[in-house]
């Protein structure tokens, strides 16, 4: 008999122990870790072992929204709690971008060859996506407003990268329930040139390129407070006319904008100094 309840006790204790260990598994918590952006106001990026967590807080002016997106790596788990949201796996492939300021990016990043697809693309002048254009390898995908479903679909990019303007984009949702990934990207409406310049590291970690998007910002913020120091020294600035016809309107940026603020930070004496970021 204590040979029988002996037994049934150590069964007890081995199956306690088993549960014990595999508690953390099924759990599968989340590590905490140090949000990857320093200037940028509307990214944040979230380093975790085979995976990433992208947080779009600002997609457009006074948004009460935001986004959340899981870049999932090569044989990465994702925890339960994050799989309500939107998971792409890394390194990209393909991709198609809707803004002529996702071009840089790419380019910097040297994966501009993944781009398959973009909407009118007569208003991209960067000479390498040019010829990407003229040899047939980027697709013209419609109008950021009228995006072409069907073309899109056939395509069958790994992600869109697009923008909003506001929280209503019936173009955006058609193509989600389509089972297209799309991730919002809200790069323009950043007040600082370096939280603009910052979200090369957006790009950066889509293709698991981290360590590179890192050194081209540092360069481009060493180089743009090398800039702005020597500006300070400047007795007088040029005046400036900026801005952009769209639909019969003149649009110039708002005085608080990054755009504004690099003419204000850039502007010499001696005539304009190159401050590397996106325009």
């Amino acid at each position: 008999m204590k040979s029988v309840q002996n037994s049934a006790f150590c069964f007890l204790v081995f199956l306690l122990f088993i549960q014990c260990k595999e508690a953390p598994k099924k759990q599968n918590e989340i590590a905490s870790s140090k949000n990857e952006i320093q200037y940028a106001k509307g990214l944040e990026i979230y380093k975790h072992q085979g995976f990433s967590i992208i947080k779009i807080t600002n997609p457009w002016p006074e948004a009460a929204a935001s986004f959340t997106y899981i870049l999932q790596e090569k044989n990465g788990i994702i925890p339960d709690s994050l799989k309500q949201f939107t998971i792409i796996p890394i390194p990209l492939k393909s991709i198609v971008v809707t803004s002529t300021t996702h071009i840089p990016a790419l380019e910097l990043l040297g994966v501009e060859n993944t781009l398959i697809g973009f909407p009118s693309t007569d208003y991209i002048s960067s000479e390498k996506t040019r010829k990407l254009i003229d040899a047939g390898k980027v697709r013209e995908v419609g109008v950021n407003e009228n995006l072409n479903t069907e073309v899109l679909i056939d395509m069958n990019p790994d992600v869109i990268v697009s923008f909003g303007l506001n929280n209503s984009n019936p173009t955006l949702d058609n193509l989600q329930k389509s089972g297209l990934k799309v991730m919002l990207n809200g790069d323009w409406t950043e007040q600082s040139p370096l939280g603009k310049a910052e979200w090369i590291k957006f790009f950066g970690v889509l293709y698991g390129l981290d360590a590179k998007a890192n050194t081209i910002f540092s360069e481009i913020e060493k180089e743009y407070n090398a800039t702005l120091a020597l500006a300070k020294k400047a007795t007088t600035k040029p005046t400036v006319l900026s801005g952009a016809m769209y639909q019969e309107q003149w649009y110039v940026p708002q005085g608080e904008s990054w755009a504004a603020l690099f003419l204000k930070h850039c502007a010499t004496q001696n005539g304009w100094f190159s401050c590397c970021f996106f325009c």
